[in-house]
């Protein structure tokens, strides 16, 4: 009904906290969170998931999906994630909530992952972005 509602939101509805970012395009193309340009080189790790090892990928022949998950160094803390895939806007939702709730890359990995799904590209770049972290 919200939508539907000429003018400015309701009082108590709460401003968007996090950029989110979406370019419905074939493939899409988002952007999460801080932008990567703004960030420290020194204080962020990045971790990457590509469509060439995604079984939904396959099935789609986009082998060229590609996500980036980055975190501050210290605590793992997710800042922000950019993506061109197919679908990209059904993961770009989950990563938005993660950075909005300051969820670590950790936390979000502990969350179900289901089999075959673009969501999965999110959960090996957030593997990719643990190992790093570990080292």
């Amino acid at each position: 009904a919200l939508a539907l509602l000429p003018g400015a939101p309701p009082a108590d509805v709460p401003p968007r906290k996090t950029p989110l970012d979406i370019v419905f395009t074939d493939p899409d193309v988002i952007r999460v969170g801080a932008d990567f340009a703004d960030l420290d080189p020194e204080r962020i790790v990045c971790g990457v998931g590509e469509g060439s090892s995604n079984g939904r990928s396959a099935i789609t022949e986009s082998p060229d999906n590609r996500v980036c998950v980055y975190a501050d160094r210290t605590d793992g803390r997710l800042l922000g994630a950019s993506a061109i895939s197919v679908a990209g806007e059904h993961f770009a939702h989950l990563l938005a909530l993660a950075v909005d709730r300051r969820m670590t890359a950790e936390a979000l990995l502990c969350a179900p992952f289901y089999h075959p799904t673009f969501e999965e590209l999110v959960q090996n770049a957030l593997k990719d972005l643990c190992d790093k972290l570990r080292r």
